[in-house]
């Protein structure tokens, strides 16, 4: 009996690649199921992940010294605690900082993991990555062109669940389908990475979420334009993300008056809202132009006298609709610069990558800054969680590789 259950070390021997694994293979379903369950599955992997890496006697340090971006993420938290001494709501303010210190926490974990693994336990969470999409295509194939099903389960046996509720899912779906395919890419399956990518458009793009669609097709330009140009895409859809932030101010009064002329309010109905929001929030940028008014300011904005948009009960439903006026409103400029510094970075980081990698970089980088404008809220923390999943799966199934470009 004894001999029985012997094991060679190497099956015993921690695997910090287990449990990212895990986490990719649910990351499109826990939406499905609870928004914020996205909150704790990352956690919990981040938890036993980190457990088998210090099991294993591997560095923590050097990763977190090293890191560029985590330097910029520590003073961004920091400004937004500085910034709940003047918010307008102080204890939403600091609810909302911990939960960023708690985001901030669990990444700081897991980056020193996802830089360390071997090859084969990269290529065990890259599996984790193709298998999650593969469960979250087929799921969200039969609920949103079945009737929703699975959702109306969920809710209590509602025979007619509103189609919105998939959006998130979709949104993440099409987020994370970058490092699954950039797996079966550096598998030599380009074909099937390829593949992969035309099933998650044929489920995402006739269902309901038009921030999905703008995502994944954002990305898609942005992967072909990396792969025709090189470098000069990582420079190009840097600077215009960039430029398009600080020129937002500008366009929104331009872009609104052009949509009340041309674009329809009952097809445009959603578009037309966020140019309303975006106004409202510009005047109130114009008040306090240099500290903001504090962190969660929009939850707590008074309408200041504005006609509340028909079937909305305030002036900013819970969030601007965009991430980048959300930050500038709040945090002021040196809020706004510390977010754009932060989505620099990976693209800097990117121009040592071979071209097949810097392609998924640019992919996934676009998708997520273009979810950013109309989508999420930046103090929404199933999205925050579901970005720094992201993040971490692609630093995760990322092999290097001799730059060949």
């Amino acid at each position: 009996m004894t001999a029985v259950l012997l094991l060679p070390k190497t099956a015993v021997k921690a695997n910090p690649g287990i449990p990212l694994a895990v986490f990719a293979g649910l990351a499109v379903l826990v939406p499905i199921l609870s928004q914020r369950g996205q909150v704790v599955a990352l956690s919990l992997a981040a938890l036993a992940t980190v457990i088998l890496h210090l099991r294993d006697r591997r560095a923590l340090w050097p990763a977190l010294r090293d890191s560029r971006f985590l330097r910029v993420a520590v003073a961004y938290v920091a400004w937004c605690l500085l910034s709940a001494t003047w918010a307008l709501d102080r204890q939403m303010a600091l609810v909302q900082a911990g939960q960023l210190l708690g985001a901030l926490l669990a990444f700081t974990l897991v980056l020193p993991v996802v830089t360390e693994l071997t090859s084969r336990e990269r290529r065990l969470v890259g599996m984790g990555c193709v298998g999650g999409i593969l469960i979250g295509v087929l799921t969200l194939a039969i609920d949103g062109y079945g009737g929703m099903p699975l959702q109306s389960l969920l809710r209590h046996g509602d025979p007619h669940p509103p189609v919105h509720m998939l959006n998130k899912a979709l949104v993440t779906i099409s987020l994370m389908v970058w490092p699954a395919a950039l797996h079966l890419w550096q598998l030599g399956r380009r074909a099937c990475a390829a593949l992969l990518l035309c099933i998650v458009v044929a489920v995402v793009v006739p269902q309901e979420s038009s921030t999905a669609t703008l995502a994944l097709s954002v990305g898609i330009v942005a992967a072909l334009l990396a792969r025709l140009t090189g470098r000069f895409a990582l420079w190009a859809i840097g600077l215009s993300v960039v430029a398009g932030a600080l020129a937002t101010p500008y366009l929104v009064e331009p872009v609104r008056q052009w949509f009340t002329v041309h674009m329809d309010l009952s097809s445009w109905w959603s578009a037309h809202h966020r140019l309303y929001i975006w106004s409202f929030v510009l005047e109130r940028m114009s008040e306090r132009p240099w500290l903001g008014w504090g962190l969660e300011a929009s939850r707590a904005m008074p309408d200041f006298g504005w006609a509340i948009w028909p079937g909305q009960d305030r002036m900013i439903p819970l969030h601007p609709h965009n991430e980048f006026l959300q930050v500038w409103l709040e945090l002021g400029p040196f809020g706004l610069a510390l977010i754009l510094i932060a989505l620099i970075v990976p693209l800097r980081v990117a121009m040592s990558y071979s071209w097949g990698q810097r392609m998924f970089v640019a992919g996934a980088w676009a998708a997520t800054t273009a979810a950013m404008v109309p989508g999420y809220g930046a103090g929404q923390t199933w999205w925050l969680f579901t970005v720094m999943g992201l993040a971490l799966l692609y630093r995760a199934v990322l092999i290097p590789e001799e730059d060949d470009a």
